[in-house]
């Protein structure tokens, strides 16, 4: 079976469960958690450092809004 249908399938279930809010709250909070952090990490270990500073400045504005929004 190739791969591409594996990630194709894996993509529909996805969509299908978060369409539908099975466990759509829990699937969303992962993928805001590991997708972000997936790009952080692959930015830190390149070589430039424009991409470093822009990234970590991201985060820290999406830290700081989230924390904001749980006191409001």
């Amino acid at each position: 079976m190739p791969k591409v249908y594996a990630i194709l399938g894996l993509a529909g279930l996805y969509f299908f469960l978060v369409f539908f809010n099975i466990a759509g709250a829990f699937l969303v909070n992962i993928a805001g958690f590991v997708i972000p952090s997936y790009y952080s990490l692959s930015a830190l270990f390149s070589s430039s450092k424009v991409d470093d500073t822009q990234v970590c400045t991201h985060r820290l504005r999406h830290l700081l809004r989230k924390f904001l929004r749980v006191l409001y």
